[in-house]
Parts: C-alpha cells; sequence; structure tokens
C-alpha cells in the first residue's frame, strides 16, 4: 500500500464494479461481514465460475505507479540477500525491483517451477499465485480450501524451504490459515529438537499486542516491534519505518558493504539519502549541536560503502549538494569518492570533493584514492565555480593552508581555461583566471601545474610552497624561550 496499490477493500471493490449483475461493494462486504475470501467468491461465483474477470480487474488496479526502486524497504529487502522471498502478494513490485537493479532472480509460480529452481539465484516464491497463470490464484474462499490438503508442489516446497531455516515475517499478519498450518505441523515435527537448537524466528510488527506477542511465541516466533509508541499510521509512514528497520538491520550485519555471503555490494536507498540530507539540514539549523551527530556519522559511514543505483542519483546528488552547503563536505569523503567512481559525470561529487580538500581536514586529504580520470572530466556549472572560488579565497588568507588547496588550484587553473565548464558557465572562467593572479603573488607555483592531462596533474611546486607557508611565523608573533 505504501507504493499506492490498493488494500483488500479498494482490490475487491474496483472488481465488483466489471462483474455484470454483481451487488455493490459496500453490499457485498456487508452481507459477507467484511471477509475477503467470501466477497471474492460471491464475485467468482458471479463470473460463471471463472477466474478470468477477476483477474482482469486486479490487473487493472495492481499496476505500480510509484517506481518500486524508490521504496526503501524493497531496496533493504534486496540488500539481505536471502535465498527466498515468499510473497502472498499478486503484484510484481518486488521482481521489478530486482529487474531495474539488474539483480537476477528465479520466479516460482508454477510447479515446474519449483523442480527446476535453483540456489544460484534469489527465489521469489508467488506462494498465492502470479497474475500471468490464472489457475494458480489464490483468491476465493473455495481456493484456500483447496490448498488446505497441503500437497500441492508449492505447500511441500514451503515446508521443505522451512525446515531448519529462520524466517523473517515481514508486511505480513500471520493469520493465513494455510501459512498458520504448515508453521503449526512443522512446529510438532520439530516437538523432540529443543528450542536453543531450532534456528530461531521473527516476525515484525508495528505496534504492540500481547495477545498476539504470546501466541506467535508459542509458535515458536519471536515478535520485532518497530513502532511500540503507535506514531505511524498512513501506509507511507508504514513502509517508510518497515525500510528504516530493514537498513538497520543489513547495516549491522553487513561486511565492508556486502551482506555474508553476497558477491557485490550493498544498494542505497531513497531512506538512507532522505535521512541523511534531513539531519545535514539539522545540523546546520543548530549549528552543528544537534545530538543526532554521531548518526549522522554512522550514516555516511554507511552510505560510502554501498552503491547508488543509476535511478537514485538525482537523489543523491540532491543530498550531496546539501552536504556541501552544510559544511560537511570532509565527513562526505569517501561516500562522494565512491559516488565518483560508481557515477563519473556527478557535478555534485566531484564539488564535493573539491570543497573537502579545501576544509580543515584537507591536510589528510588521501590523494591517491581520488578517481581523478572521473574527477578531471567533470563539467561545472557557475553556481559551482562560484561556491568554489568563494571556498577558495577563505582558504587562501589562512594558516595552515591544507595541501589540498594545491590540487583545487589545478581545477580553477583548468576552469580558467575552459576546460571543465559547462556549456553555458564560460563566462565563468574570467573569474577562475582574475583568482589565479591573486593567488599567484603568494604562491608562484601555480604557474608549474601542468593541466593537459586529463587523467592527473604535477602540483609537487605547489605543495612544497604550502609546506614553506605554513611554516612562516608572522613578525608579531612571541616567541617562549
Amino acid at each position: 500500500m505504501g507504493l499506492g496499490l490498493p488494500d483488500w477493500d479498494r482490490l475487491l471493490s474496483a472488481i465488483s464494479a466489471d462483474i455484470d449483475g454483481a451487488l455493490s461493494y459496500d453490499k457485498i462486504k456487508d452481507m459477507c461481514q467484511g471477509d475477503p475470501l467470501m466477497a471474492a467468491e460471491y464475485l467468482y461465483l458471479k463470473s460463471d465460475r471463472s477466474i478470468g474477470p477477476l483477474r482482469h480487474g486486479m490487473a487493472k488496479e495492481l499496476r505500480i505507479a510509484v517506481p518500486p526502486i524508490t521504496s526503501t524497504a524493497h531496496i533493504e529487502l534486496i540488500n539481505i540477500n536471502a535465498p527466498q522471498i515468499y510473497t502472498t502478494n499478486f503484484d510484481e513490485a518486488i521482481e521489478e525491483t530486482f529487474l531495474q537493479l539488474s539483480q537476477p532472480y528465479y520466479l516460482v509460480a508454477l510447479p515446474k517451477h519449483v523442480s527446476t529452481a535453483s540456489g544460484e539465484r534469489v527465489q521469489i516464491v508467488k506462494y498465492h499465485g502470479d497474475l500471468r497463470h490464472d489457475h494458480t490464484l489464490v483468491l476465493t474462499e473455495s481456493s484456500y480450501y483447496n490448498r488446505l490438503n497441503f500437497e500441492s508442489p508449492m505447500d511441500l516446497k514451503f515446508r521443505s524451504d522451512l525446515l531448519g531455516r529462520s524466517v523473517l515475517f515481514m508486511g505480513y499478519s500471520f493469520r493465513d490459515i494455510n501459512i498458520r498450518i504448515i508453521w503449526f505441523r512443522l512446529m510438532e515435527m520439530m516437538r523432540d529438537v529443543p528450542q536453543s537448537d531450532r534456528p530461531s524466528s521473527f516476525i515484525v510488527r508495528f505496534e504492540r499486542n500481547p495477545v498476539l506477542e504470546e501466541l506467535y511465541r508459542g509458535v515458536g516466533i519471536q515478535t520485532i516491534c518497530i513502532d511500540p509508541e503507535g506514531t505511524v499510521q498512513t501506509p507511507e509512514q508504514r513502509t517508510k519505518r518497515l525500510g528504516t528497520f530493514l537498513r538497520e538491520l543489513t547495516s549491522s550485519i553487513s561486511d565492508r558493504g556486502k551482506m555474508p555471503g553476497g558477491m557485490h555490494r550493498m544498494y542505497v536507498s531513497k531512506g538512507l539519502l532522505d535521512e541523511i540530507l534531513f539531519l545535514t539540514e539539522k545540523l546546520s539549523a543548530h549549528h552543528g549541536r544537534y545530538t543526532n551527530f554521531r548518526r549522522f556519522t554512522a550514516l555516511l559511514e554507511t552510505v560510502a560503502s554501498r552503491r547508488c543505483p543509476v535511478q537514485l542519483v538525482p537523489d543523491a546528488e540532491r543530498t550531496i549538494r546539501g552536504l556541501v552547503a552544510g559544511g560537511h563536505a570532509q565527513h562526505a569523503l569517501d561516500w562522494v569518492t565512491l559516488h565518483l567512481q560508481d557515477h563519473p559525470d556527478s557535478t555534485a561529487a566531484a564539488l564535493c570533493l573539491s570543497m573537502a580538500m579545501l576544509s580543515e581536514d584537507g591536510e589528510w586529504f588521501d590523494t591517491a584514492s581520488i578517481p581523478w580520470k572521473n574527477f578531471l572530466a567533470v563539467k561545472f556549472s557557475t553556481d559551482d565555480v562560484d561556491a568554489l572560488l568563494e571556498a577558495a579565497r577563505v582558504v587562501v588568507d589562512n594558516r595552515p593552508v591544507p595541501e589540498g588547496f594545491a590540487y583545487v588550484l589545478g581545477i580553477i587553473k583548468r576552469i580558467g581555461i575552459g576546460r571543465q565548464l559547462e556549456n553555458d558557465a564560460q563566462e565563468a572562467s574570467s573569474r577562475a583566471l582574475e583568482f589565479l593572479s591573486q593567488v599567484r603573488e603568494r604562491f608562484s607555483g601555480v604557474d608549474d601545474i601542468n593541466v593537459d592531462s586529463d587523467e592527473s596533474f604535477d602540483v609537487h611546486a605547489l605543495l612544497k610552497q604550502i609546506v614553506q607557508h605554513n611554516d612562516v611565523v608572522s613578525e608579531d608573533a612571541i616567541i617562549p624561550f
């Protein structure tokens, strides 16, 4: 529902409107005492016992308007790197997220899929059917009853996959009678196995419910409550909270940005970028005294180990520019370096790296880690040039001057000859040349920088002058002796 998809009432209401001779959904719901399975069974009977008309209506309602890759919960679901993902939903949001990230998966919806599925790819199991195959849909009361014999290939696979595994139930109430019975039978099979020897399983709930928690505990499932105060209300808020929980889960068990057993780096989610930007603005508003600074730096460490999907690059660019505006470029050093490696045309990352070189921490700047070939290919806008020149003016009159200042002067020199300017920003070259002429009075080594190469430049002479400049003692200094 956080992606705009319908709940049961909205879905069945839309379907009933297309069924000739069916009562209004409000009447159907009232006469079925709110039971969606019974309501679906009525619509099935009114369709001459054909699932096609119901499936047709469902397909129209289950079109995803919001790209699932913008959902933090869906991104983090992939980051978890679970071998199997079971869903009772009919939509294709999970599959679409895998496709948009170019991640391989194996869809299990038919009996032949059960026999051919391998463990080499993540299996997405459509436990209640797939819209492409009418006969697989478990939607009506009778279809649920048919599944209660638990002899279908899908049920046998479910039992096999559950045995000896940890299971995490998310966005799911554990109220489907067929799944509850399978779980109960599994627990009965393992009755003689000590609880301490069984893998732990969990269910994620938003609000506290002592009765349900006790019932879950009775069948070997621990409850994780992610909204104990009951502060989230809308589907969008619930999806966001679930995404935050999953992000913290993946961060806590990742190994240098990779899941245990995973071959690729995890992905940046929109929720992670949004929270970094939110905390950046909070820090700026409170002049760095905001209490969540530790969380801010922890989030930057998290994002620095992940790769950004190309679809989320605009969100990443916005967050990076927020860090620059808030004076936190040096804190984002590792992340923007990696981001520029993955996305060579990122002007925001190049600007942020330049600002980091100009910061007080610039003297510890690891120049070897910078993807110079990408950095020197970026085209700056007029606003970017003006921001860079303003920051450089502050640095040039201060001491100590960070060593990174030498590399920034190299960039400014390239801007001065129009090498790194957007087409509509050529007038900024004159301001860059004017700044260099002022700097030359103190640092003549700027003339020795060779900016012809698009892969690196030599700033050794300028670095030597910067070191000498920082070692000079002013005439009015009092030297204790």
